[in-house]
C-alpha cells in the first residue's frame, strides 16, 4: 500500500512538473512574441488604432556649431543637406537676415510622397555663444511603415556635422464619423496596451481626448513633473469633416489638432 502510494505520489510529482514546464515555454514564448510586436512601437500602436491612415510627420533638430554661420555658409550647409537627403532640383529657397541672425529655409521632395523643410538658423549673441541649428521637417504619405527609414534618412543628414538630432514623431490617421466617449477611452487605452505602455496622464473634454505616458522601447523621452513619458495619443473631432483624427507622437503630440 505504502509503495502503491509512493508511485502516486512520483507520478502526480511527474505531472505537476510537466504542467509548469509547458506554461513556462508557453509563457517564455508569449514574451518573445509580445517583444516581437512592440519592435515598431510606434507603427504598432497606430495598427491598434483601426484609423485610415493620413501621414507621417517628422522634426528633427541639433545644435551643427558654436559660432555665427554667414550667409554664404548657410548655402553651403543647405546644400549639403538636400544631397543627402536626395531632394529634387525644383526646391525653393527662401532667405533671411537681420543684425545678428541669419535664416535659410529649403523646401523641396524627394519624391512625391515625401515633401521636406530644411531651415539653418545661425545667432550672434554678444553676451553669450553663438550658435547655428538645423532643423529638418519631413512628411511622408506612404505608410506608417516607412517610418523608422524616414527617421535614418533624416539622421544622414544630421551625421555631415557630426550630429545626433532631437527627434519627434507623430503618426496621424481617422476614423470616420463622431466617437461616442467611451470609443476615445478604449480606443486609446487599446493603443497603450498594444505596446505594453503606462499611461501616466490625461484631458478629457468634449470633442477632444488625449493620454499620455512611458512605452520601454522607445529611445526618445521627456521628464514631465516625476514622469517619464515618450508617447501621447490623441483624438479630435472636426466637424467639418465628420472625422475623428487619432494622433500619436514621440515623445508628444508636437503638430496642431
Amino acid at each position: 500500500m505504502i509503495k502503491k502510494r509512493k508511485e502516486l505520489f512520483v507520478t502526480v510529482l511527474l505531472a505537476t512538473l510537466i504542467a509548469i514546464g509547458v506554461l513556462i515555454n508557453y509563457y517564455n514564448n508569449s514574451v518573445d512574441s509580445a517583444v516581437k510586436t512592440v519592435s515598431q512601437p510606434m507603427q504598432v500602436a497606430f495598427q491598434s488604432s483601426k484609423a485610415i491612415f493620413v501621414e507621417s510627420k517628422l522634426q528633427g533638430w541639433a545644435k551643427i556649431n558654436d559660432h555665427f554661420s554667414s550667409r554664404e555658409e548657410l548655402l553651403g550647409y543647405g546644400s549639403q543637406v538636400e544631397k543627402a537627403m536626395g531632394l529634387q532640383k525644383n526646391s525653393i529657397r527662401e532667405e533671411a537676415s537681420d543684425e545678428g541672425f541669419n535664416s535659410l529655409k529649403i523646401k523641396g521632395e524627394i519624391t512625391d510622397k515625401i515633401t521636406v523643410e530644411i531651415i539653418l538658423q545661425s545667432l550672434l549673441d554678444k553676451k553669450s555663444q553663438d550658435e547655428t541649428y538645423l532643423i529638418i521637417n519631413m512628411v511622408d504619405y506612404r505608410g506608417p511603415e516607412f517610418l523608422d527609414l524616414s527617421k535614418e534618412q533624416m539622421r544622414a543628414a544630421f551625421e555631415i556635422f557630426e550630429q545626433e538630432p532631437e527627434i519627434n514623431q507623430l503618426i496621424i490617421g481617422y476614423q470616420k464619423g463622431k466617437l461616442e466617449k467611451k470609443s476615445y477611452q478604449n480606443t486609446i487605452s487599446g493603443i497603450f496596451a498594444s505596446v505594453g505602455g503606462r499611461i501616466s496622464g490625461e484631458i478629457d473634454e468634449e470633442n477632444y481626448f488625449s493620454k499620455t505616458g512611458y512605452v520601454p522601447n522607445i529611445e526618445e523621452k521627456l521628464l514631465v513633473g516625476r514622469d517619464e513619458v515618450n508617447i501621447q495619443v490623441a483624438m479630435a473631432y472636426d466637424e467639418l469633416e465628420n472625422k475623428t483624427y487619432i494622433y500619436i507622437g514621440s515623445p508628444l503630440v508636437y503638430s496642431d489638432y
